[in-house]
């Protein structure tokens, strides 16, 4: 097997994977991790409406990602203390 059908092999199991979890957030990740290696395996063919495909979808879970991400808590502030 060469690399660039092990690249192939690997996006499709990431896909499938992803579609496995029921944590979005997990589902999310392993879809943006298969569209970057697609991106590079369809390159490698030239099958650029997929490549396209691919970098759209990037897009779309890197928004989601983005915009889904856990809040980081404020400091805890103790009440009355002097402020300089």
């Amino acid at each position: 097997m060469n690399l660039i059908t092990a690249l192939g092999w690997l996006g499709t199991v990431l896909v499938l994977t992803s579609y496995t979890t029921t944590d979005l957030r997990r589902l999310r990740r392993l879809s943006l991790t298969a569209s970057l290696v697609l991106i590079v395996f369809n390159s490698a063919l030239g099958v650029w409406s997929n490549v396209a495909l691919e970098i759209a979808l990037v897009g779309i879970n890197l928004h989601h990602l983005l915009r889904e991400r856990p809040e980081v808590p404020a400091e805890p502030t103790l009440v009355g203390a002097d402020h300089q």
